[in-house]
Protein backbone atom coordinates (compact mmCIF):
# COMPACT_ATOMS: atom_id res chain seq x y z
CA UNK A 1 0.00 0.00 0.00
CA UNK A 2 2.97 2.63 0.77
CA UNK A 3 5.49 0.68 -0.90
CA UNK A 4 5.52 3.45 -3.60
CA UNK A 5 5.47 6.20 -1.51
CA UNK A 6 8.33 5.42 0.67
CA UNK A 7 10.50 4.07 -2.43
CA UNK A 8 9.83 7.84 -3.71
CA UNK A 9 10.89 9.26 -0.64
CA UNK A 10 13.80 8.25 -0.44
CA UNK A 11 14.61 9.77 -3.51
CA UNK A 12 13.36 13.12 -2.61
CA UNK A 13 14.81 13.36 0.28
CA UNK A 14 18.15 12.94 -1.22
CA UNK A 15 17.58 15.63 -3.39
CA UNK A 16 16.32 17.79 -0.45
CA UNK A 17 19.39 17.21 1.44
CA UNK A 18 21.24 18.64 -1.63
CA UNK A 19 19.35 21.44 -2.43
CA UNK A 20 19.51 22.28 1.55
CA UNK A 21 23.33 22.39 1.46
CA UNK A 22 23.22 24.53 -1.48
CA UNK A 23 21.05 26.90 0.12
CA UNK A 24 22.70 26.68 3.74
CA UNK A 25 26.29 26.10 2.82
CA UNK A 26 26.85 30.43 1.73
CA UNK A 27 25.69 31.22 5.14
CA UNK A 28 28.07 29.37 7.22
CA UNK A 29 31.33 28.23 7.62
CA UNK A 30 32.94 24.83 6.49
CA UNK A 31 32.56 23.63 10.09
CA UNK A 32 28.99 24.08 11.05
CA UNK A 33 27.88 23.07 7.34
CA UNK A 34 29.41 19.56 8.22
CA UNK A 35 28.08 19.54 12.16
CA UNK A 36 24.94 20.71 10.68
CA UNK A 37 24.89 17.83 8.06
CA UNK A 38 25.70 15.22 10.85
CA UNK A 39 22.85 16.65 12.93
CA UNK A 40 19.87 15.50 11.07
CA UNK A 41 21.51 11.49 10.84
CA UNK A 42 21.87 11.23 14.68
CA UNK A 43 18.61 12.53 15.27
CA UNK A 44 17.21 9.84 12.65
CA UNK A 45 19.55 7.44 14.30
CA UNK A 46 18.66 8.17 18.09
CA UNK A 47 15.07 7.62 17.20
CA UNK A 48 15.18 4.54 14.81
CA UNK A 49 17.11 2.83 17.72
CA UNK A 50 14.01 4.30 20.56
CA UNK A 51 11.63 2.41 17.70
CA UNK A 52 10.52 -1.46 19.18
CA UNK A 53 10.70 -4.36 16.84
CA UNK A 54 8.22 -4.98 14.64
CA UNK A 55 5.11 -7.32 15.76
CA UNK A 56 5.89 -10.08 12.61
CA UNK A 57 9.77 -10.20 13.92
CA UNK A 58 8.39 -10.89 17.66
CA UNK A 59 5.97 -13.30 16.49
CA UNK A 60 9.25 -14.92 14.76
CA UNK A 61 11.35 -15.25 17.55
CA UNK A 62 8.23 -16.25 19.64
CA UNK A 63 7.34 -13.20 21.67
CA UNK A 64 4.00 -13.17 21.73
CA UNK A 65 2.92 -10.70 24.41
CA UNK A 66 5.40 -8.31 23.27
CA UNK A 67 4.10 -8.34 19.83
CA UNK A 68 0.76 -7.61 21.25
CA UNK A 69 2.45 -4.54 23.05
CA UNK A 70 4.39 -3.23 20.18
CA UNK A 71 1.28 -3.14 18.01
CA UNK A 72 -1.03 -1.50 20.57
CA UNK A 73 1.74 0.99 20.90
CA UNK A 74 1.96 1.35 17.54
CA UNK A 75 -1.67 1.80 16.84
CA UNK A 76 -1.67 4.63 19.47
CA UNK A 77 -4.01 2.01 22.06
CA UNK A 78 -3.63 1.14 25.61
CA UNK A 79 -5.86 -1.99 25.82
CA UNK A 80 -6.47 -4.42 22.74
CA UNK A 81 -9.44 -4.26 20.75
CA UNK A 82 -11.18 -6.94 18.21
CA UNK A 83 -9.09 -5.36 15.46
CA UNK A 84 -5.93 -5.64 16.68
CA UNK A 85 -6.54 -9.00 17.93
CA UNK A 86 -7.50 -9.71 14.46
CA UNK A 87 -4.21 -8.31 12.86
CA UNK A 88 -2.52 -10.18 15.56
CA UNK A 89 -3.89 -13.60 14.71
CA UNK A 90 -3.45 -12.97 10.82
CA UNK A 91 0.00 -12.09 12.04
CA UNK A 92 0.22 -15.13 13.27
CA UNK A 93 -0.56 -17.58 10.91
CA UNK A 94 1.67 -15.55 8.33
CA UNK A 95 4.49 -16.43 10.74
CA UNK A 96 3.44 -20.24 10.84
CA UNK A 97 3.33 -20.56 6.79
CA UNK A 98 6.49 -18.87 6.29
CA UNK A 99 7.86 -20.71 9.37
CA UNK A 100 6.36 -23.97 7.49
CA UNK A 101 7.62 -22.94 3.91
CA UNK A 102 11.01 -23.25 5.35
CA UNK A 103 12.63 -21.59 2.17
CA UNK A 104 16.03 -20.54 1.97
CA UNK A 105 17.23 -17.15 0.37
CA UNK A 106 20.27 -17.06 -1.60
CA UNK A 107 21.92 -15.08 -3.88
CA UNK A 108 21.81 -18.01 -6.33
CA UNK A 109 18.23 -17.01 -6.20
CA UNK A 110 18.50 -13.96 -7.93
CA UNK A 111 19.04 -15.68 -11.43
CA UNK A 112 17.14 -19.01 -10.51
CA UNK A 113 14.09 -18.45 -12.42
CA UNK A 114 13.87 -16.33 -15.86
CA UNK A 115 11.48 -13.46 -14.09
CA UNK A 116 14.48 -13.29 -10.82
CA UNK A 117 16.89 -12.79 -14.17
CA UNK A 118 15.36 -10.12 -16.09
CA UNK A 119 14.20 -7.84 -12.72
CA UNK A 120 18.40 -8.43 -11.89
CA UNK A 121 18.58 -7.19 -15.26
CA UNK A 122 16.87 -4.44 -14.98
CA UNK A 123 17.99 -3.34 -12.15
CA UNK A 124 21.53 -2.97 -13.09
CA UNK A 125 20.78 -1.33 -16.47
CA UNK A 126 18.73 0.97 -14.49
CA UNK A 127 22.04 1.23 -11.92
CA UNK A 128 24.07 1.55 -14.78
CA UNK A 129 22.53 3.91 -16.53
CA UNK A 130 22.82 6.35 -13.72
CA UNK A 131 25.80 6.22 -13.18
CA UNK A 132 26.51 7.23 -16.61
CA UNK A 133 24.46 9.54 -17.65
CA UNK A 134 26.76 11.62 -14.79
CA UNK A 135 24.08 11.98 -12.05
CA UNK A 136 27.15 11.17 -9.22
CA UNK A 137 29.16 13.97 -10.86
CA UNK A 138 26.31 16.84 -11.09
CA UNK A 139 25.26 15.38 -6.84
CA UNK A 140 28.90 15.45 -6.01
Amino acid sequence: RHRGTLSTLFEVMWYLGVLLQYCVAPLVSYQDLAILSLSIPVVYMVGFILMPETPYFLLLTGKDQEALETLLWLRGLEHPNRQVEAELKSMKISVEEDLAQKTSNSWSDLVSTPANRRCLLIVLTVSLLEIVSGIPAILS
